[in-house]
């Protein structure tokens, strides 16, 4: 009996079958362990490799800053000093109408364009079609402006600047008392109004056309505008609808604005 038994274990496959099933499950537990060492390897290689890359975009990127740094030079006053003397007239010493007229010509602005009492305004220039060395070296400095190049890039900014309705409100200030034939005057014609207006409030007063055409009127033409009229018309363009129907009779406008709002009333 004993015999038969281990002969039948003998030829059973499973006893054969278990000492394989023990080496696969060894076979496979190395596998495992390969798998998984090869995959911190790889983990490993991509971290490496991650950080390889952004050490090479930070030095990149503190390559080209310190080149762009490089780039940017410090102003040399002597080269404005050296523009304004190309421009001056050599009698009066000041750049005049026609030197202005070369110096806009030079950085791309024409004289009729709003832009032309922007850089008067930022220049500070106290006579219109005139600059002395003092409003244009000096100011031009303040800007880091010191070639034609520079003051050409600074337009933009200083279009930007005018934007803001409380800068604005400077500018068309400055735009007054730099209108005025003398500075000792309260007011300026009509004519040279209109003309001031028709530059620079285009796209801020939507009234601006009726407001042309109400001082055009015979009757009102000879007159001028006062220092209070001017301001306050600004005023009135940034807080009063073009339908008018927020304006107020009995608030404090100056006579003129009064009628020509009684004018746009009465044409409409």
């Amino acid at each position: 009996m004993e015999k038969a038994v281990t002969q039948w274990f003998q030829k059973h496959p499973y006893g054969k079958k278990k000492e394989n099933s023990d080496s696969e499950i060894l076979t496979k537990n190395e596998t495992t362990k390969e798998k998984k060492d090869k995959k911190e390897k790889n983990k490993k290689k991509d971290k490496k490799e991650k950080k390889e890359k952004k050490d090479k975009k930070e030095t990149k990127k503190t390559k080209k800053t310190t080149k762009t740094k490089k780039k940017v030079t410090v102003p040399d006053k002597q080269n404005l000093i050296k523009l304004f003397d190309e421009l001056k007239d050599e009698k009066s010493q000041v750049i005049d109408p026609e030197g202005v007229q070369a110096f806009f010509d030079k950085i791309g602005v024409d004289v009729m364009d709003e832009m032309a009492l922007i850089i008067s305004w930022k220049l500070n220039a106290k006579e219109m079609g005139v600059y002395t060395k003092e409003e244009f070296v000096e100011n031009w400095w303040k800007y880091k402006c010191d070639t034609i190049e520079k003051m050409k890039d600074k337009l933009s900014e200083f279009e930007k600047e005018v934007k803001n309705n409380e800068k604005f409100k400077e500018y068309y200030s400055f735009v007054f008392e730099f209108g005025k034939e003398d500075p000792e005057h309260r007011a300026i014609t009509v004519q040279l109004a209109i003309q001031l207006w028709s530059i620079i409030l285009p796209k801020r007063f939507a009234l601006l056309d009726k407001w042309i055409k109400f001082l055009s009127q015979d009757h009102v033409k000879k007159s001028s505008i006062t220092r209070d009229t001017w301001k306050l018309l600004i005023d009135f363009a940034f807080t009063i609808k073009p339908d008018l129907s927020n304006y107020d009779e009995m608030s404090a406008w100056p006579v003129l604005i009064d009628e020509f709002c009684e004018y746009v009333q009465e044409n409409n």
